[in-house]
């Protein structure tokens, strides 16, 4: 049997359930293997979250697949896509396509948004007799945008129709901004336009709520049309005339080229298929409004309160599971309810990582050890090793048509991963991430339990450098993500201030390690007696430190900084009988409203390593 790899991001998203459904349809059909391995959002602020969801990729030998599908639009993480994309080129033996975003390193199936747009356009011309029609972009960093967008101002000069720059409002692809454009379109006291056309349907909703408030009228005294045909679009008031991407079109598309590839046959690098144009109310299309999709936007408002309720309970179960085998009955309780099928809990192989602990904690072991088979009525408890690259034990990789696979972490603690068998498995239920977040939390919770009885000691070394007795990593992963917190709920400010030990190495050759450790930790103890009333000091490797604290006077830093090198000048005047002088690098960065939490460590590294970099050219 032919194996597939798919690469899907966020499996409970509307079109990517479309998209496993299809790909279900379709493998049953040609009697093919389809194992889609998928992430999840980076919602928190966690970089070493981000780090592990993209490193799905790794699980698999993609040597061992037939063809490669890659949905790299889905991703939702920066920085994946290319990742991907490179070790695809650099290790991939079979057909790979692109779907919906276009690669040019490999094949690909792709949305002709610009004849669909084009189309959309013209029927508001010739159908309604309309002339003075405006646009809402989507973001122009896409290129979907600027396609969309060259064929409204191609379609308006091929009827002659006139473009003025305050026919075209900017958006940014979501619902947020609907007042502004509505507001802009009417400036100056200026006449409604006989349509507003939007680049998708999020913003044609925002447009449709911003004139429902200024008691404007859909169709009667403007049009508006949106693209994507999201499920709200056809149970909004008045229903939407949008674009409709079928995903079964885009599969089917692309199950056609692996055919022929598979044959020998050449094809083209880059198939598009045309989306359909759906003609509803609010460009007084329809007269007739079907209710039917009313009742499906209800049904699933109760689905997301079920989930809700769900949710707390489900916390408050998994951490009361105090036991592995616990955990699995309290994990096979909700697979009853949520129809999740079965499920394979696949976890690293611990013992492999006992000598490389630290480089080893954010990444699959070579072998991983399937614990349990957990089933809508029952929980096999197993310990089978296996070759990580064969997803499952032989015995376990049967004839089933489709298989779902997803990371298995608590932060930046890689614990293995699920392997979902179940081809009606519901992918829409918003619980299936929360399921897998508290197992993954509760199973971590268990382990460390089980290391340390007294749980004060277990937090207490969870959180400090045994040797500095200052903060770890781990405390400083936790405290950064409540200050980005912060920062994206307030706007409040915060620094980093990278430091890092000058000359560690010459004190551990010429005078010990012992030695070395002693300078560490002095200056260690300075950084945490001159850190800001709110920060937080912690030692990130060997001679490595990082400060953080909330801030918005950058005079805060300066004098933080100016503190740590006087501290550092008195114990080298202190400690005159010491052959070696304490001596450290410093740089930093503050993370501000719309940075990145990674770009700002990275500049305050590189600030600190210019720093280290002088005082090197100095003594030379």
């Amino acid at each position: 049997m032919r194996r597939i790899c798919c690469f899907l991001g966020e499996i409970t998203a509307e079109y990517q359930r479309d998209v496993a459904k299809s790909l279900t349809e379709r493998a049953k059909r040609m009697q093919v293997r389809v194992e889609i391995f998928s992430n999840f959002l980076a919602y928190g602020a966690s970089v070493f979250y981000d780090k592990i969801e993209k490193s799905i990729y790794r699980i698999m030998d993609i040597k061992d697949f037939d063809a490669i599908l890659v949905f790299s639009d889905t991703f939702g993480i920066n920085t994946m896509a290319a990742e991907l994309s490179a070790y695809l080129k650099e290790n991939a033996t079979c057909p790979v396509i692109y779907i919906r975003d276009k690669n040019p390193d490999f094949y690909n199936v792709l949305i002709d948004d610009y004849t669909a747009f084009c189309h959309m356009i013209s029927h508001l011309i010739l159908h309604h007799h309309m002339k003075d029609i405006v646009f809402m972009t989507g973001r122009m960093d896409l290129i979907d945008a600027r396609v969309r967008k060259q064929a409204y101002l191609d379609t308006m000069r091929k009827y002659h129709l006139e473009v003025t720059p305050d026919m075209i409002f900017e958006g940014d692809y979501w619902r947020l901004r609907g007042d502004e454009a509505v507001a802009f379109f009417t400036k100056n006291g200026t006449k409604l336009p006989q349509a507003i056309v939007c680049s998708n349907d999020y913003m044609a909703i925002s447009i449709l709520d911003a004139l429902h408030k200024k008691n404007i009228k859909v169709p009667e005294q403007v049009a508006v049309t949106g693209f994507d045909d999201i499920e709200e679009a056809s149970a909004c008031i008045p229903p939407l005339t949008t674009v409709h991407v079928s995903a079964s079109l885009l599969i089917d598309a692309a199950f056609d080229m692996l055919t022929k590839l598979w044959a020998g046959i050449e094809v083209e690098k880059y198939h598009y298929v045309t989306p359909i144009c759906l003609y509803r109310n609010s460009c007084s299309c329809k007269e007739k409004v079907d209710l039917s999709h009313f009742s499906r936007v209800l049904r699933k408002k109760e689905q997301v309160m079920q989930a809700l309720r769900h949710s707390t309970y489900m916390t408050l179960n998994f951490e009361s599971a105090d036991s592995l085998s616990d955990l699995l009955y309290t994990a096979e309780i909700y697979c009853r309810g949520l129809h999740f099928g079965q499920v394979y809990l696949c976890l690293c192989d611990e013992e492999e990582r006992q000598d490389n602990i630290v480089e080893m904690i954010s990444s699959f072991t070579d072998h991983m050890i399937l614990t349990a088979i957990i089933s809508e009525n029952n929980v096999t408890i197993l310990n089978e090793r296996f070759e990580r690259t064969k997803v499952l034990p032989d015995p376990y990789n049967d004839d089933c048509t489709t298989r779902f696979v997803v990371n298995l972490h608590e932060k930046e603690r890689c614990i293995g991963y699920l392997v979902f068998k179940n081809e009606k498995i519901d992918l829409l239920n918003p619980v299936f991430p929360m399921w897998v977040f508290c197992l993954a939390g509760a199973f971590d919770r268990i382990r460390m339990y089980s290391q340390l009885a007294n749980m004060n000691t277990l937090r207490e070394q969870s959180y400090i450098d045994p040797m500095t007795h200052i903060a770890n990593r781990r405390f400083l992963d936790m405290a950064m993500r409540k200050l980005f917190e912060r920062l994206n709920r307030t706007g409040q400010s915060f620094v980093i201030i990278s430091v890092d030990m000058d000359g560690l190495k010459i004190i551990n050759d010429t005078y010990g390690h012992a030695e070395g450790d002693i300078a560490i930790t002095a200056l260690a103890q300075i950084l945490e007696e001159e850190k800001n009333q709110f920060g937080t000091a912690s030692r990130t490797g060997g001679d490595e430190f990082v400060i953080v604290f909330p801030s918005e006077d950058e005079r805060e830093t300066i004098d933080c900084v100016k503190r740590i090198r006087d501290r550092v000048k008195k114990y080298n005047e202190e400690n005159k009988t010491k052959p070696y002088r304490l001596s450290c690098s410093i740089g930093y960065e503050y993370c501000r409203p719309g940075m990145n939490m990674l770009s700002a460590m990275e500049a305050a590294d590189a600030k600190m390593y210019q720093e280290k970099r002088k005082k090197k050219a100095a003594r030379s």
